[in-house]
């Protein structure tokens, strides 16, 4: 009888603890920009094309997206989203992790390496501590060799 109230109870517990699709959060900033993880994905030779045009249900639990950092840069816009520092990939053990930093009406996609200059010319932009917070964050995600 016990091992029928455990299996019963087993089995409600593990959906509660899954995760769903593509593992991405309510942030607008991630569905927004959830298409573009894929083509990127998809162009870096991570995923084939599954179907013409890409859609994001063909690769359904085929990868992950998850919040790394969210910065809150000071700004007199009134309701400012910040910056969100994501890290995605397709899923497996030894899958190469990309990240993107994401905004409300822009985006960045790269591969975390020492010195990349589409990354060191995009945070440009920000203030000091904004950069130094995101390349530490990177440093501490890097993988190792």
């Amino acid at each position: 009888m016990k091992l029928v109230i455990f299996i019963i109870l087993l089995m409600f517990s593990i959906p509660g603890y899954s995760q769903q699709g593509c593992y991405v959060d309510k942030d607008s900033r991630i569905k927004k920009y959830q298409l573009d993880m894929v083509k990127f994905l998809v162009n870096k030779k991570e995923f084939s094309i599954i179907q013409e045009p890409v859609d994001i249900k063909g690769y359904s639990g085929k990868m992950f997206v998850y919040k790394t950092v969210e910065l809150f840069p000071w700004s007199d816009k009134p309701n400012n989203p910040g910056i969100l520092l994501v890290k995605f990939g397709p899923l497996g053990d030894h899958a190469r992790g990309y990240w993107a930093i994401l905004e409300a009406d822009k985006s960045i996609f790269f591969l975390n390496t020492e010195n990349d200059k589409t990354l060191n010319d995009y945070i440009k932009k920000y203030s000091m501590e904004i950069q130094q917070i995101i390349r530490y964050t990177l440093k501490l995600y890097q993988p190792y060799e």
